[in-house]
């Protein structure tokens, strides 16, 4: 699931985010975050077992869509808070 644009102004606290939450792949139910070609930053889910029921496959889906909102918010507050900075260093500056 596409969740958004990482913005170049706060890619490197962004891309620290991602891995760190990569790396609780294990309490997160399999979900983990990629980039693509463009930088947008993927929400994904593992499925491992090809003898998953359909109960199983349902939480799964409902986990991953459940973390899209957490994970837009997060690039939207980060873009903010970088816009925030910016703002205020035009004012420190004037």
């Amino acid at each position: 699931v596409m969740i958004g644009l990482v913005e170049e102004r706060n890619q490197a606290e962004m891309y620290r985010t991602l891995l760190t939450y990569n790396y609780l792949w294990r309490e997160n139910g399999g979900i983990h975050m990629a980039l693509d070609a463009d930088g947008n930053a993927i929400l994904l889910a593992d499925i491992f077992h090809l003898d998953i029921t359909a109960d199983a496959l349902a939480v799964i889906i409902e986990s991953l869509l459940e973390s899209v909102g957490s994970w837009r918010q997060v690039l939207e507050n980060a873009a903010d808070d970088e816009a925030e900075e910016d703002g205020m260093q035009n004012v420190v500056a004037v």
